[in-house]
């Protein structure tokens, strides 16, 4: 009896020992982990975590117990400019595996949220496999097969599509293409109408086709459920609208409409979209260019007045802020001219036109804010204007220059000098004609 009781003592420690020995190696797999050099450490975002749970048993440490789904997550190479897809992404699983992936296509981009749900596949599909906890790279994700491309259209009316996106350069060729063929039905002109429906044919090809690379070539075969979205009633942000027309142009673009139906749903989500950032402009008193640089081509300020695309907002009191060289200023419409304000250096101007963040006078581009010409110049204003000459943007300043009459009466005179607003370099000088007869 007493031999029996000893040998399931020394029984007893070896089980624990072995439980032990396995605990230590799954905390040395976890805590030993280094993300990829390129990228600086994310913070970890939350998300569902399924188990896989062997039942322990009594008295024996939870060895087994498993975190299934991604630990570490960062999207990177943002496409276009509202933040909204990204071509590449970096994923950590709980287990330590990690993974980076690059659609080289420019035409290729995903949502944050379908990279994610995408490395959570990989990392769930990882915990499947094996009860055992897998080291650092243990092995390649396993890949995921695509799956048919044709949109399912629920008896709700919610769209499932497949997670490649159209990109913003497509969405915005699309809209171009769009306004171009309503000007042209206005104006009567068949022929016209008929060749841009044409491109707008070849277009719709175009992104069905770039969709079928981009889940070729990552292997995803994520599908996204696209609920109707809700048209904001209150617009705070251009990148509430540019959310709204991003989900309903792929709600319209993932259907099996014919094009001529597509047309004209696109058509009427235009129209919506004006509304909303005329909407906008009214509203808000201070928009930053780059809100709407991906809803409108271009933003022109005159006086009185804001016009993007075919939408005119009656205004003196709201602004637009837009990057010129490396400072931030403010465009800004006035009752007879328009207003440039670099941190109280204000500047007038007939007319401004922002496109693509760019700013121009007439058709000519600035590339210097006023008080980087202030400063490249050494000189204290008296007043500036932006103008167009010889197809160039030029600043020309006035500044008070001390003289000498005849070489000994002190006078004060004013000088203009126009400089290039691109580089900053002295187009000319003027004074008044009877200058000549004085002195510095």
């Amino acid at each position: 009896m007493k031999k029996i009781s000893l040998t399931a003592s020394v029984l007893a420690i070896g089980l624990i020992l072995g439980n032990i020995s396995v605990f230590a190696q799954a905390e040395s797999a976890n805590t030993n982990l280094n993300p990829t050099s390129s990228f600086t450490q994310p913070k970890p975002i939350a998300v569902p975590v399924a188990s896989t749970n062997t039942a322990p048993t009594s008295n024996a440490p939870t060895s087994n117990m498993r975190k299934c789904g991604v630990n570490t997550f960062q999207v990177f190479n943002q496409c276009g400019n509202d933040g909204a897809t990204f071509r590449g992404a970096y994923w950590q699983c709980y287990d330590g595996y990690e993974e980076k992936q690059l659609n080289k296509d420019l035409l290729v981009c995903k949502s944050s949220e379908e990279w994610q749900e995408y490395g959570k596949k990989i990392c769930t599909d990882r915990c499947s496999d094996s009860v055992s906890p897998s080291g650092v790279n243990a092995k390649p994700a396993k890949p995921i097969a695509p799956n048919v491309l044709t949109p399912i259209v629920t008896g709700s009316g919610t769209i499932i599509v497949p997670a490649c996106y159209a990109n913003e350069k497509s969405m915005r060729k699309y809209d171009q293409l769009i306004t171009e063929l309503q000007k042209a039905e206005t104006a009567g002109d068949k022929k016209l109408a008929q060749e841009i429906s044409e491109k707008i044919i070849s277009l719709k090809k175009e992104i069905s086709l770039n969709k079928s690379d981009c889940i070729g070539a990552s292997g995803t075969a994520t599908q996204v459920i696209i609920a109707e979205p809700v048209k904001p009633t209150v617009v705070n942000s251009g990148q509430d609208i540019s959310s709204y027309y991003r989900q309903k142009f792929q709600n319209v673009t993932a259907t099996n409409q014919n094009t001529s139906e597509q047309v004209e749903a696109l058509e009427n989500l235009r129209s919506e979209i004006d509304g909303l950032i005329g909407k906008l402009i009214q509203n808000k008193k201070e928009i930053n260019a780059s809100e709407i640089s991906g809803l409108v081509s271009e933003v022109k300020i005159l006086p009185g007045e804001i016009k993007a695309r075919d939408i005119s907002v009656k205004t003196t009191d709201n602004k637009i802020i837009v990057g010129i060289g490396a400072k931030s200023i403010s465009v800004e419409p006035k009752e007879k001219d328009v207003v440039l304000n670099d941190n109280g250096i204000n500047v007038t101007a007939e007319s401004i036109s922002i496109k693509d963040n760019v700013v121009s006078v007439g058709d000519s581009e600035i590339g210097l804010a006023p008080s980087e010409i202030i400063k490249k110049l050494q000189i204290t204003p008296v007043s500036m204007e932006l103008k167009e000459e010889n197809s160039k943007a030029i600043y020309e300043i006035k500044t008070d220059e001390q003289r000498k009459l005849f070489g000994f009466v002190p006078i004060k005179i004013q000088k203009s000098t126009n400089a290039d607003a691109v580089n900053g370099s002295i187009i000319s000088e003027k004074r008044p004609w009877w200058s000549f007869l004085s002195t510095q």
